[in-house]
């Protein structure tokens, strides 16, 4: 089928790249063809594309990029759209280059965004077919592979045959010398193995904008060493399947976000040293008490946070603790047993949706009624229930804080009787809980805005949380920066 939806991707499904030959084209192509087995067909030529795209009808995706002049990219989609062609069409640029077509058809993307973005959307138009084995080896230009500084791998080129020969082994290192020599030659391509490949990708996964700066400004792109262990599987060990790649690049791009977060925290919020490591302390004291109660230890260890890959909790929870005792400490709230409370509850109020992150992230009863339809009826009862099936699990449990249980079953609840369970006006609503209801939207914030900014969350806290309870608390929070 060749219409939009789902298409099979077969063996190589053939798509059209318009674009000058630069770094960051290489880098695309390198990436598409890794990781989607693309067979591109590369124009920088308005002519020869238009004429391509009259004449043939073997391809299943049509991608441009900021290297061409905006007039020219906009008269190539026009001509799309004039042909009717039933695909899709992919741009990516700047800012400034994609806002010249919005609300045209084509789907946009930003340049130093593209991998994150772009592959959702491959995802969305093609599907895999799994009855063709995988290929053990990925196409990389020259350029590409040149540009990775002190990069150790075996490279091949292809014969007529289909036969890949060595040419470089793991300890050569390739200059620009060697790239003209195999150009007279008529090779442009190289091959790498499927797990160096693999290794590459991951890395530009993680590092992606950083990898585009470092082209954009001719700077070589340092990939970290493949490890050993990665290098050397034992014998008869299979290969790590694509999917368990993806589910690793995933991970770590979590790891590295949680990373920046928590950094981002430490240098805009006064919290000492000595400040953090009490919270560590109390973490590790709430995990214990916790830990004692069968039930709830099961749900502990599925947060077990290493390679979790629902991240959420790991980043959501560890913020969360943080951020409820710092804003009780400017508060003047920081007794010990109430910094203990607080960690309790940041561990336990959504315990029960440990393996459903995407409920877990529903914050109110606007968001859950714009996705309720995609939730199943186990996700939905779930997401009801869950303040009071918590409650009564640690009302089941040994040393559990004073009023713990309470705060639990209140953190859904808003202003002016809008939240749930129970509805409550404002006035009713206990202090802590009003409390771990803003630092629990503020984390959550956070999270879905790197670059957030304290007074513009301060604007938004007002129009949310109104009444005495949380006004009081709202006045204290920009006394969490640094001055």
């Amino acid at each position: 089928m060749r219409g939009y939806g789902l298409k099979l991707m077969v063996a190589q499904s053939k798509i059209i790249y318009f674009s000058e030959e630069t770094n960051f084209s290489h880098l695309v192509r390198f990436y598409l063809q890794s990781e989607f087995n693309f067979n591109i067909l590369q124009f920088n030529s308005d002519v020869l594309v238009k004429e391509y795209i009259k004449d043939k009808k073997d391809f299943f995706l049509i991608l441009c990029d900021g290297s061409i002049p905006v007039g020219k990219t906009r008269e190539f989609f026009d001509n799309f759209r004039t042909h009717r062609m039933n695909i899709p069409f992919f741009i990516v640029g700047n800012d400034e280059y994609i806002s010249k077509f919005r609300n045209v058809g084509a789907e946009l993307f930003h340049r130093d965004r593209f991998i994150e973005e772009v592959e959702g959307k491959v995802k969305k138009f093609f599907i895999k077919n799994h009855l063709i084995k995988p290929a053990d080896y990925c196409p990389i230009s020259f350029n590409t592979l040149t540009a990775f500084d002190g990069l150790q791998c075996d490279v091949f080129i292809k014969l007529n045959s289909g036969r890949h020969l060595k040419i470089y082994k793991e300890e050569d290192q390739i200059h620009q010398e060697d790239v003209n020599k195999y150009a007279k030659k008529g090779i442009e391509l190289l091959y790498l193995n499927k797990k160096t490949s693999h290794w590459i990708l991951k890395q530009i996964h993680i590092n992606f904008k950083a990898i585009v700066d470092a082209l954009d400004k001719g700077e070589k792109i340092h990939i970290a060493p493949e490890p050993v262990n990665e290098k050397k599987k034992k014998k008869g060990e299979a290969d790590q399947s694509f999917t368990d790649l993806l589910k690793e690049i995933k991970e770590e791009k979590e790891a590295v976000k949680e990373k920046k977060i928590q950094e981002s925290i430490d240098g805009a919020f006064n919290l000492s040293e000595e400040f953090k490591h009490d919270i560590d302390k109390r973490i590790s004291k709430a995990v214990k008490v916790l830990s004692k109660n069968k039930n709830i230890k099961k749900f502990l260890d599925k947060m077990k946070v290493d390679r979790n890959p629902n991240q959420y909790f790991k980043i959501h929870v560890n913020l969360l603790c943080k951020m409820t005792c710092a804003i009780a400490q400017v508060m003047e709230w920081s007794h010990a047993s109430t910094l203990e409370k607080l960690v309790y509850v940041s561990y336990m109020h959504d315990i029960t949706m440990v393996e459903h992150p995407h409920v877990a992230r529903i914050a109110n009863l606007v968001e859950f009624k714009a996705i309720e339809g995609d939730l199943r009826p186990s996700e939905i009862e779930m997401f009801h229930n869950h303040p009071a099936l918590i409650r009564d699990m640690i009302n089941d449990s040994e040393d559990f804080p004073i009023e713990a249980d309470k705060i639990i079953f209140q953190h859904h609840e808003l202003p002016n009787s809008k939240g749930f369970p129970s509805k409550l006006q404002t006035i009713r609503i206990l202090p802590l809980s009003c409390l771990f209801i803003i630092a629990h939207d503020f984390v959550d914030y956070i999270i879905d805005n790197p670059d957030w900014v304290m007074d513009e969350y301060i604007v938004r806290c007002k129009d949310n949380f109104v009444g005495a309870g949380f006004t009081k608390i709202i006045k204290k929070l920009s006394n969490l920066e640094l001055k």
